[in-house]
């Protein structure tokens, strides 16, 4: 990953690195294990986004709190002008509205597996587990349904076989 020692004095060596796509700057050059550009700049490695944003701004918010994202939704572009700055949570709902509903794909590939005969237990079996935690213990309610006794604790914990409510997404699930 490394960018043989050059840095990011300003956005014309910044934009000289990308190629123009219509509007968006999209990075030609390294990026990390999660697709988003990155270069060296005074010996340490640095979002190039984070940069154009410090140069068009003069200023830096703080990456523990607040994101910047491209309002192009393109994690290669990096040009200045489609930077906007928001809080981390804000970024997390946006990936996720922009993604897909997760509850209700794990219900449909859950529902696939049981049809299937894949699963050991059911949803009524988990329900049935966590009201026995207190009279039976994992390893016999193991022996009882055939599946391992580390199963068992781990829908006991909530870990597995949550119960799912119809149309919700991890933000009202988390509530």
């Amino acid at each position: 990953m490394a960018d043989c020692g050059m840095s990011l004095p300003d956005l014309k060596t910044i934009k000289d690195r990308c190629h123009e796509y219509g509007s968006c700057w999209l990075w030609a050059q390294n990026c990390n294990s999660a697709g988003y550009p990155m270069a060296s700049h005074e010996g340490k490695q640095m979002l190039v986004r984070r940069r154009s944003f410090q140069l068009f701004r003069d200023r830096l918010p703080d990456g523990r709190k607040r994101a910047i994202i491209p309002t192009c939704r393109n994690k290669l572009c990096v040009n200045p002008e489609h930077l906007l700055e928001v809080s981390r949570s804000t970024m997390v709902k946006q990936s996720y509205k922009q993604t897909r509903n997760l509850a209700i794909e794990y219900k449909a590939r859950h529902d696939a597996r049981v049809r299937q005969g894949g699963l050991k237990l059911t949803m009524e079996l988990a329900r049935e587990l966590r009201a026995t935690a207190k009279t039976e213990t994992a390893k016999q309610a193991a022996a009882r349904l055939g599946c391992s006794a580390s199963l068992v604790q781990k829908v006991r914990q909530g870990h597995h076989w949550r119960e799912h409510v119809k149309n919700s997404s991890v933000f009202n699930i988390a509530a």
